[in-house]
C-alpha cells in the first residue's frame, strides 16, 4: 500500500510539473507553403521541404490527391539529403507493404537503422520493436530495445515514451520502476499520445501501480478513446458492465466491447457474449424456462420495451435448448417449442427489417396450422410479415391472399387498435392497386379514410398515406378530377403540418394529376412550385429531379402544340 501511495504522489507531481506537449517539428510551418513553392525548395536541396511534400502525398493533406508513388519520390529525395523522418516513413512502407513497395522487413530494418543514426526518435522506437520481437534477422534483445526506446523518448517520440513506460512497468530489459513507468506514460499523454492516457487509465482503474481510483481511470480511458485508441474501450466496457466508477449500463458496455474488437482486442468477443448473456437473463425474472419463453413472447409485442435483438436471440436459443432437453416437461414438445421460438425470432427480425425473418415466420405459421398456438394478433402479424415479402417480390396475388387473412383477423378482434385495422386495410389496398384491382382498392381506401377521419380528425397527418393511395386509385380509374381534389387535400395537410417530404411529393403528384385533367397552366404552376420548394429545402438530387419534371412538362406541351 505504501508503494502505491508513493507512486500516486509521484504521478500527481508529474501531472502538475512535467513539461507540456512536445514542441512542434521544425518543418511544421511548411505545410502552409504553396505546393509549387515547396517543390522549388525541395529541388533546391531543402530536405524538410522534400519530406513535407512526401508526407502531403502520402496522407492526402492540403487537398492533394493521395499518391504514394509521388510520396516515395519525395521521401527518397529527403532521405538522400539525410532526413531521418523520411527514412522512417520509407521503412514503415516496407514494413507494412504500403504504397508501391511489397512488404520487406529487411529493407524496413535497414531504413529504420539509417533513420535512427540520422537522429529520428520515431525510427529509434520502431527499431526497438524489431529488437523486442526478434524480427528482420535481429536476435531478440530487450536491453537493446529499451536503449532505443529511451533514446526515442528523450528525442520526443511519444510512442517510444509509451514503450519505455511499459518496460519500466513490467521490468522487461530494465529494472522495474513504477514511478518511471508513470513518468513516461504521463509524458506520452502530455505529448498527445492516447496510448499514454490508456496505460495510465488502466493503472488507476485496476490499481496496479498506483492507488486504485476507478473514476480517474475512466476519465483517462475516455480521453484515450476520444484520441482514437479504440482498444481503450475494453476497460471502459468492463467499467460499465460492473458498474465500477460509473453506472452499470450493459448497452453501453456492449457498444464499448464492440469498439474494442474493432481496435484489435482479441478478448472482446468473449466479453460481448458475456454481456449479451447477462442482458438476456435480465429479460425475465422467472427461473422456469417455459415461463421465460412466455415472458419473451409478451416482451416483443410491447412497443415501449427496448432490448437488444442479439441478446434476445441468444437467450431464446438457450431457453429452447433447456426445454428440449427436459424430456419430462410437457412444454418440451418439439412443435410447441419450435413454434413459439420461431414466432419470437421471426417477429423481432421482421421488425428489424432483417430479410432472415422469412424462414422462422413460415415455420411458425406452418406449425400453427397443425398445432394452433398463435394469438389472433400474432397470427395477423406473421401473415402480414409474409405478405410483405411476397409484395417485395411483386407476387401480388400471394400477398393479397395473406393480407386478406390478416385483415379478417384484426376486424374480428374486439381488442384490435384502430391503427392496426387501418394498417391492414391500406396494406391490402396497396397490393390490390398493384395487381390492377383498382375498384376494390378504391373502395377499401375510401372505407379506411372514413374510419381514419373519425379516429384522428380530417386534417391529421395520419391521413396522408390513405389520401395519396386513394388519389392513385382514382387516377388509375381515369378520374383525374377526383384525383386532383384528393391531391389538393393531401398537399394542404402536408403544408399545414410542415411535413417537407410529403409536400414535395404532393406537389409533383398534384401537378401530374392536374395535367391529366387538362389544367396545363395549373400543372406548370405546380411544377414551378416544386422546383422552388426543392431549391429551398432539398438536396442537389431533389433539385435536379424537380427541374427534370418541369422540363418534361414543357416537352409534352410542345408536342401537344404541334
Amino acid at each position: 500500500m505504501l508503494k502505491k501511495y508513493l507512486t500516486t504522489l509521484a504521478d500527481r507531481y508529474f501531472e502538475k510539473r512535467t513539461a507540456g506537449p512536445v514542441p512542434e517539428k521544425r518543418w511544421h510551418g511548411l505545410y502552409d507553403v504553396p505546393l509549387d513553392d515547396l517543390k522549388q525548395r525541395a529541388i533546391s536541396g531543402d530536405a524538410d521541404a522534400a519530406f513535407v511534400l512526401g508526407d502531403i502525398y502520402d496522407q492526402g493533406y492540403c487537398n492533394v490527391t493521395l499518391d504514394r508513388v509521388q510520396a516515395v519520390e519525395w521521401y527518397e529525395k529527403a532521405a538522400a539529403l539525410g532526413h531521418g523522418d523520411a527514412m522512417n516513413n520509407i521503412a514503415s512502407m516496407y514494413q507494412h507493404g504500403d504504397g508501391p513497395f511489397p512488404a520487406d522487413l529487411l529493407k524496413a530494418r535497414d531504413y529504420y537503422e539509417q533513420g535512427a543514426k540520422a537522429g529520428c526518435g520515431t525510427a529509434m522506437g520502431n527499431l526497438g520493436h524489431f529488437y523486442t520481437d526478434g524480427r528482420a534477422g535481429l536476435k531478440q534483445d530487450h536491453r537493446r530495445a529499451v536503449k532505443l526506446f529511451s533514446q526515442g523518448a528523450h528525442l520526443g517520440d511519444s510512442d517510444s515514451m509509451v514503450s519505455l513506460g511499459h518496460r519500466y512497468s513490467t521490468g522487461t530489459g530494465i529494472r522495474k520502476s513504477p514511478i518511471q513507468a508513470l513518468y513516461w506514460y504521463r509524458r506520452a499523454l502530455q505529448a498527445g499520445n492516447p496510448r499514454g492516457a490508456n496505460n495510465l487509465g488502466v493503472a488507476y482503474y485496476y490499481g496496479t501501480i498506483v492507488k486504485e481510483d476507478a473514476e480517474k481511470g475512466i476519465q483517462l480511458l475516455a480521453a484515450a478513446l476520444d484520441g482514437g485508441f479504440d482498444r481503450a474501450a475494453y476497460t471502459l466496457g468492463v467499467a460499465h458492465e460492473d458498474g465500477k466508477g460509473t453506472e452499470c449500463d450493459l448497452e453501453e458496455a456492449l457498444y464499448l466491447f464492440r469498439r474494442a474488437r474493432m481496435g484489435g482486442r482479441d478478448d472482446a468477443d468473449e466479453a460481448i457474449e458475456r454481456v449479451l448473456t447477462r442482458m438476456g437473463r435480465e429479460f425475465s425474472p422467472a427461473v422456469d424456462p417455459e415461463q421465460r419463453l412466455e415472458d419473451l413472447r409478451i416482451m416483443i409485442r410491447n412497443p415501449e420495451k427496448r432490448f437488444s435483438v442479439e441478446a434476445l436471440l441468444l437467450e431464446l436459443a438457450r431457453i429452447c435448448e433447456e426445454l428440449v432437453e427436459d424430456k419430462d416437461n410437457p412444454a418440451a414438445d418439439q412443435p410447441h417449442v419450435l413454434g413459439r421460438s420461431s414466432l419470437i425470432r421471426g417477429f423481432v427480425l421482421w421488425k428489424q427489417r432483417n430479410p432472415a425473418y422469412m424462414e422462422p415466420v413460415e415455420t411458425a405459421l406452418a406449425i400453427d396450422g397443425k398445432h394452433p398456438f398463435l394469438t389472433p394478433p400474432e397470427r395477423a402479424s406473421l401473415m402480414t410479415a409474409r405478405a410483405v415479402a411476397f409484395a417485395r417480390d411483386h407476387k401480388w396475388q400471394e400477398a393479397i391472399h395473406l393480407h386478406r387473412g390478416a385483415l379478417t383477423i384484426v376486424r374480428a378482434d374486439p381488442d384490435a387498435e384502430e391503427n392496426t385495422v387501418l394498417a391492414a386495410m391500406t396494406d391490402l389496398a396497396f397490393c390490390l392497386h398493384e395487381a390492377a384491382e383498382f375498384e376494390e382498392a378504391r373502395d377499401l381506401n375510401s372505407e379506411a379514410l372514413a374510419r381514419a377521419e373519425i379516429a384522428f380528425g380530417k386534417d391529421d397527418p395520419a391521413l396522408l398515406r390513405i389520401i395519396g393511395n386513394l388519389a392513385q386509385n382514382e387516377f388509375a380509374l381515369e378520374h383525374p378530377d377526383r384525383s386532383v381534389e384528393l391531391m389538393r387535400r393531401r398537399l394542404e395537410i402536408a403544408e399545414r403540418h410542415e411535413i417537407l417530404d410529403a409536400i414535395g411529393a404532393a406537389l409533383r403528384d398534384l401537378a401530374i394529376a392536374s395535367f391529366s385533367a387538362g389544367d396545363h397552366a395549373g400543372a406548370e404552376d405546380l411544377f414551378r412550385r416544386q422546383v422552388a420548394f426543392a431549391e429551398r429545402n432539398g438536396d442537389s438530387e431533389d433539385i435536379a429531379r424537380a427541374r427534370a419534371d418541369l422540363n418534361g412538362l414543357f416537352e409534352r406541351l410542345d408536342k401537344i402544340s404541334r
